[in-house]
């Protein structure tokens, strides 16, 4: 039987050796998840589950509420006082 030659590979070949250590990524970079975590969890406790979020019974939806209220009474300042067109029966 004729014998196989190898033939030339390709491109580099990656060997990844058990023995040695691959560099990890930098202190810095856990400390910063760990305190995206911290925070994004203190955040959704605080403004979404608390039974009385924020301070003084404050709510994000009452707030959004009041956004509205106030960005509605800007649009129509100018109409003043509107009143109803139905005539009594």
């Amino acid at each position: 039987m004729a014998e196989r030659q190898e033939r030339p590979v390709v491109g580099p070949r990656i060997r990844r050796d058990p023995r040695i250590r691959q560099p990890s990524v930098p202190r810095w970079w856990h400390a910063i998840f760990l305190g995206t975590v911290v925070f994004s969890v203190l955040y959704f406790v605080f403004f979404h589950i608390a039974p009385s979020a924020g301070t003084n019974g404050w709510t994000l939806d009452e707030a959004y509420e009041e956004n509205v209220a106030d960005n509605l009474k800007l649009q129509f300042r100018d109409l003043g006082d509107l009143q109803s067109t139905k005539r009594p029966c």
